[in-house]
């Protein structure tokens, strides 16, 4: 295969002055006549590219207006009369042009000269290519020119006067190289126009993608069908219509709604469902900008459907609704790629860029990177701009982009195109084989990698952590929003969820804590306490400090019971481990005895700390163990019948205890910051009733704290399960002994009659829970 910055065998007739003149190019330009030397060859006689940085890098930075130092003074400049004159030079003229362009503040007192440096491809061609692939007219090649101006002052006498009172900037003029079929002879020069981005870089990204990156794009996660009825915008003929085979590609649109309700919001509704399945109806409607050039986008692209949610679903329809927010993984996932607007709330702007909507000249951008290998490179932050738009501030919005295996990112500067394998920015042209080989790749995010990412549990608790950290106009959506993620979630972690849990790894789960504030929703009522999505508050799952609660640093101590919607009792499906040991099945379904539970879990404890002797006792001395849960596993029937009245409530036996709570212990050697440096977060001590510390609570909010939990009064805490710390040392750590790393996970509740709902975690060391007296109790968690 050819390589991308080969040169030909035969010698380079510039370097060796045997061209003919090219009588469209001035003397100072004939080396650009050839377009393999002015590109490629190494013996140009032009600027150093250490003349422009100091630090001598690898990469160059030119951006507008920067000035420079390091002998630039010393550099042969040409009047802007002179290049003036150079009208008949193909080059020179651009030049002259690109000046007058810029504005500069020609006048009386200050005189412009101008220094050009050599042109950076964009994308550098192939020059060894079989002779029988070249085309007419095949050799257009985008480039960016660097020029040094220097501002000097008339009527000073002297050549040293007159350098120390220049002043130097620089700028890039951006220009459309022409060369004959064989690169041998230039034919034109014009302004390179980067008014639209460059359509066949899109396709050409798209076709290697799905034939070179295998599983990491093109394979599906799950098994998942669209949903009936299922709608699509064709964009040929302009209509609203179910496509007539089974087998057919399609293109997602995301998009924050308030920037696509300009004029009139057309909407699909049962009372236009006809109208707008005729051809050619939607070019007589008033649709929004942004859907309007996201069809035209997709036709020039040779993409025939466009899946938009406000002109593809039935919005009075209720179950059909209904039905494809269900499917919102399915069509997301499904989709060969989704355009995603960046444009935060401008509809007037559309899609910059795109067919039918030029960029303005002030959202181009004017800084290139300028590689010693005669590269251009863009120096616009890619993905900082995904990352700071209003787009990705939004809650369905997050569920779109994790969805979707590829993603065309459009805002008013450029475009980036990002799969499971890399991003490529797209204001300059790339080839397939640039692409390949991971040319211009940014720095992939693990959520441009979408549910592929996801093995583990861990990578759950990233996604809570970063989705609840978005916004929602109505906060009743906050788990709609989030179904199409545990739908796939659910296949790939082999669990279902209740209230955006996983049942599989109910316990870790449960084990999350607030950054602000706790807040209930207001328009929520029906998702229990113990769920973070009851709560309007950003999560973090890391609450305490030193425990991990994650696969095998957990052990299961409880068996939790669900209230269903139809107000029956089931049993949470949970995957039951002891540490390093992992239950096949819950407790209560081995055969009757501790007999085989005590020896694994024995041996469990032997494995995890057989060097602390000491471990195996303090289980067997908790009065919440393993070898006790057997014990108290069955339901009492009246708690039962209590709890059906509460949809969504817990129901479990398990240790209570009143403990107080205190200002955590000030000095002595711990490594545990209490307070948060620069926010208004704290822990607190859970302490016995002569105050002495068993454990502490996760981070709590100190004005919410101060609010809502009194440091005077005893509150209720409740075991969910036992854990492990990271770190078994008192500096980090100041309760219980050094040799002791068990600690029970314990929720601080508040009592509302038989009902219970959580206000907060914490953890305790496990030989202090014999010392406060903890009773078994059947609770209720609402």
């Amino acid at each position: 295969m050819a390589t991308m910055y080969s040169r030909q065998q035969d010698r380079c007739t510039v370097c060796e002055s045997s061209r003919i003149t090219n009588p469209r190019l001035c003397k100072d330009c004939q080396r650009w006549d050839l377009a393999e030397h002015v590109f490629t060859c190494g013996n140009q006689p032009d600027i150093s590219l250490d003349k422009f940085s100091s630090e001598k890098q690898q990469t160059l930075i030119i951006a507008e207006g920067e000035a420079f130092a390091d002998r630039i003074e010393d550099l042969e400049y040409i009047s802007v009369e002179e290049y003036a004159g150079r009208q008949m030079c193909l080059v020179c003229r651009q030049v002259y042009h690109g000046i007058l362009r810029k504005n500069l503040p020609f006048n009386d007192n200050i005189d412009i000269r101008i220094r050009p440096f050599r042109p950076f491809a964009v994308r550098i061609p192939i020059f060894d290519r079989d002779p029988r692939e070249v085309q007419k007219n095949s050799y257009e090649i985008e480039c960016v020119l660097p020029v040094v101006l220097e501002h000097r002052q008339k009527g000073l006498l002297g050549a040293t006067s007159q350098k120390t009172n220049s002043a130097y900037s620089t700028f890039a003029i951006e220009l459309k190289l022409s060369y004959n079929e064989s690169g041998r002879v230039l034919l034109d020069v014009s302004p390179w126009d980067r008014s639209f981005f460059n359509l066949d870089s899109i396709n050409q990204w798209l076709s290697d993608c799905q034939q070179t990156h295998g599983y990491d794009c093109n394979e599906t996660v799950a098994p998942i069908d669209l949903p009936a009825a299922f709608r699509v915008i064709d964009t040929y003929d302009r209509c609203v219509t179910i496509p007539p085979t089974d087998h057919y590609d399609f293109i997602t649109l995301s998009y924050v709604w308030a920037s696509a309700c300009s004029g009139k919001d057309t909407q699909l509704k049962l009372e236009n469902l006809d109208q707008l399945s005729r051809p050619g109806s939607l070019s007589s409607q008033e649709i929004p900008h942004l859907i309007d050039d996201a069809i035209v986008l997709c036709a020039r692209l040779g993409q025939r459907y466009l899946w938009v949610d406000r002109l593809c679903i039935v919005q009075e329809d209720a179950i059909s609704k209904h039905a494809q927010i269900q499917a919102m993984d399915a069509i997301y996932h499904l989709a060969l790629f989704s355009i995603i607007a960046l444009t935060n709330g401008k509809d007037s702007i559309g899609l910059p860029g795109s067919p039918n909507r030029p960029r303005s000249a002030a959202d181009l951008h004017h800084e290139w990177h300028f590689g010693r290998e005669g590269r251009a490179f863009c120096a616009f932050p890619s993905l900082g701009l995904v990352e700071d738009s209003e787009w990705n501030t939004r809650g369905w919005t997050f569920q779109e982009r994790l969805l979707s295996g590829r993603h065309l990112f459009v805002s008013s500067q450029q475009i980036l195109m990002c799969c499971g394998k890399l991003s490529l920015n797209g204001n300059v042209p790339l080839t397939s084989e640039e692409i390949s080989l991971g040319v211009d790749q940014g720095s992939r995010q693990d959520l441009e990698r979408g549910v592929r990412q996801i093995r583990f549990y861990r990578k759950y608790r990233v996604i809570v952590d970063d989705y609840s950290r978005k916004r929602l106009s109505f906060g009743s959506d906050i788990l709609n929003a989030f179904t199409g993620i545990t739908q796939i979630v659910g296949f790939i972690l082999e669990t279902d969820f209740i209230f955006g849990l996983p049942e599989r790894f109910f316990l870790e789960s449960l084990l999350w804590g607030p950054v602000g504030a706790l807040k209930r929703r207001d328009d929520t009522p029906h998702i229990p306490s113990w769920s973070w999505a009851a709560w309007n508050v950003e999560v973090d799952y890391r609450p305490v400090q030193t425990f991990d609660a994650t696969g095998q640093n957990v052990g299961n101590l409880v068996a939790f019971y669900i209230v269903d919607k139809d107000h029956s009792l089931r049993r949470v499906t949970s995957c039951y481990h002891w540490f390093w040991e992992s239950f096949d099945e819950p407790p209560s379904e081995r055969p009757p005895g501790p007999r085989l539970t005590m020896r694994q879990w024995k041996e469990a404890m032997a494995i995890a700390w057989s060097n602390r002797p000491g471990s195996l006792e303090v289980w067997e001395q908790c009065p919440h163990n393993p070898s006790e849960t057997l014990q108290h596993l069955e339901i009492l029937a009246n708690v039962k019948q209590s709890a059906r009245n509460s949809p969504g409530s817990l129901v479990f036996n398990t240790t209570k205890a009143s403990l107080l709570l205190k200002e955590p212990p000030s000095g002595g050697t711990h490594r545990i910051p209490w307070k948060n440096a620069g926010t208004s977060r704290e822990f607190l001590s859970i302490c016995d009733k002569l105050s002495n510390p068993t454990g502490m609570t996760m981070w709590m909010d100190k004005n919410w704290r101060e609010q809502n939990i009194s440091l005077e009064d005893t509150h209720e805490f409740i075991v969910l399960g036992a854990g492990v710390q990271k770190y078994a040392n008192v500096d980090v750590w100041p309760y219980g002994s050094t040799d002791c790393p068990w600690g029970l996970y314990v929720m601080l509740v508040e009592r509302h009659g038989l009902v219970c709902r959580r206000v907060a975690i914490g953890a305790v060391v496990a030989n202090a829970w014999a010392l406060v007296d903890p009773q078994w109790e059947t609770i209720i968690l609402a």
